[in-house]
């Protein structure tokens, strides 16, 4: 039996490509993965990885677990190169609709970032531990010292937002934030 009888059960809207690092596993613009390694071949199920993403096994020991949305974006999104990352312009949809190729795009890591402040995805409970108008704040009183060294400034800084002197110094030499 061919390593493409899958074919047949594609959707009309939906495409195929074999994954380069990974032959013999092929995967659909709408996520599904299919494993041709093995007897007859299989579609793999996924399981879910965190509070948004999905994931696979691939590859058997020698792949691992792969997350679904960057297999997808990395072998259809044509301005995907590598250190970019895949990004979900969606992240309330159900799945498998939130890793289909029309909710996916590229963007850097600064994009990624940028994207997880705005939709209150962070280590603290979903939201980030500043806010923007904190963050501006914090941007102004800088703007306004004078002469100052940052980390003086992030030392006294510091203790009235409850964040490290680190987190102060990377907002004023806008190393995060930098879009506010």
């Amino acid at each position: 039996m061919s390593k493409y009888n899958f074919i047949h059960q594609l959707g009309d809207d939906e495409e195929c490509k074999e994954l380069k690092e990974y032959p013999g596993y092929f995967i659909t613009t709408k996520g599904r993965i299919w494993s041709s390694v093995k007897g007859n071949g299989r579609w793999l199920s996924h399981y879910k990885q965190g509070k948004y993403y999905w994931g696979v096994m691939v590859g058997g020991k020698s792949g691992g677990n792969k997350l679904i949305h960057q297999l997808v974006g990395r072998n259809f999104l044509n301005d995907y190169k590598p250190g970019m990352q895949i990004l979900h312009k969606y992240e309330n949809l159900n799945h498998p609709n939130i890793n289909f190729l029309d909710n996916l795009y590229v963007g850097t890591q600064r994009d990624n970032i940028l994207d997880k402040n705005i939709k209150n995805r962070g280590r603290y409970g979903g939201k980030p531990h500043l806010t923007i108008k904190q963050v501006d704040e914090i941007k102004t009183m800088w703007h306004n010292t004078s002469g100052e060294t940052v980390n003086k400034f992030s030392t006294r800084i510091c203790e009235l937002y409850g964040v490290s002197r680190t987190t102060i110094s990377y907002i004023v030499k806008e190393k995060t934030w930098h879009y506010v």
